[in-house]
């Protein structure tokens, strides 16, 4: 039987196309925001971009670190968190021969690398049960972006999330008429 964290990554995980998409993400142009005092931050279209090879990915909650790895072979520096110390020792050994990803076994609370890409996947979120947990995961993650950089969370999973698509139920009223219900989806 293969490791836990291999079935893991065949049956939830689609780490190139995320990365992908993470990338892609950063570099998109954003409208100003106000910033703490009130004056518009500076869009990331007007920051200078970094070249590939020089950002760095920050996997929190990362598990088998599918992500960072990924990301560590095409795009730049990857950085996988997590606390339990059996996802980060199989994160670790699938990376070895990899120069630009580091494990880090630590609660993502107390994690302090900076990084243009945070990534929070998988409903990792829930694994905040307090709204005021999770807000200070989300105030925490900022601190730790780089100018211009990125928080990516998701409460939904796969790789079908980012893929429009028609779904086509057919059901029975409580009346007994049967009905189709289309539902049209996209990220």
């Amino acid at each position: 039987m293969p490791p836990p964290y291999d079935l893991y990554e065949l049956a939830v995980t689609n780490a190139g196309p995320l990365a992908r998409f993470l990338v892609a993400a950063l570099a998109k142009p954003s409208p100003p925001l106000p910033s703490a005092t009130g004056s518009l931050a500076t869009p990331r279209s007007k920051r200078k971009l970094f070249a590939p090879c020089d950002l760095i990915l920050r996997e929190d909650f990362s598990g088998s670190a599918a992500l960072a790895r990924a990301f560590a072979k095409s795009f730049g520096m990857a950085i996988a968190v997590d606390h339990d110390p059996q996802a980060i020792a199989a994160a670790a050994a699938k990376a070895a021969k990899r120069t630009h990803f580091r494990a880090i076994e630590s609660d993502v609370m107390t994690c302090r690398e900076p990084a243009d890409i945070i990534a929070a996947t998988n409903f990792a979120l829930g694994y905040f049960h307090e709204r005021a947990k999770l807000i200070d995961y989300l105030v925490h993650s900022r601190r730790c972006l780089r100018p211009g950089g990125i928080l990516c969370a998701d409460l939904y999973g796969g790789g079908d999330a980012f893929t429009p698509h028609r779904v086509s139920q057919s059901l029975k009223t409580a009346r007994g008429k049967n009905i189709t219900c289309l539902l049209y989806t996209s990220d």
